[in-house]
């Protein structure tokens, strides 16, 4: 594997892990504080692809404002 590949490989899994991240703990703050249900996966209706898109949103919106603040780095292998 190429040493662009690698880097690739590496940025993908962290951008990915991320968000994964920032979805779980969005999905935390939804149930906490708006006593909203998570996005049924199982059942998945319209009302569960909004969720799971507001969920999205909000965790790339999150991401992008924390790489702005300098809390969390944009890539990790430049």
């Amino acid at each position: 594997m190429t040493d662009t590949n690698t880097k690739k490989i590496v940025n993908g899994a962290y951008h990915a892990g991320t968000i994964s991240v920032l979805m779980l703990a969005n999905s935390w703050a939804m149930k906490r504080f708006l006593k909203m249900k998570p996005a049924n996966l199982e059942k998945f209706d319209a009302e569960d692809v909004v969720k799971l898109m507001l969920s999205v949103f909000g965790s790339t919106m999150l991401r992008d404002w924390l790489v702005k603040q300098g809390v969390i780095p944009e890539d990790i292998m430049t």
